[in-house]
């Protein structure tokens, strides 16, 4: 996960996964600025805060 500033600068970069096959094929911004993603493996369902550090999966 990467995110950039409005004008492409990188603010972090977090990577999520294990040894396997790992993919996260939604993204949504929450009210609280982390995100929540859908996907299957290790990210078949996680929260992040604003600074992309696992809250919950």
């Amino acid at each position: 996960m990467l995110k950039l500033e409005e004008n492409g600068d990188s603010l972090w970069m977090r990577n999520f996964g294990g040894d396997g096959d790992d993919e996260a094929f939604s993204i949504q911004e929450t009210n609280d600025h982390g995100f929540i993603m859908g996907g299957y493996g290790f990210a078949s369902l996680m929260k992040t805060d604003s600074f992309g550090e696992m809250e919950w999966s």
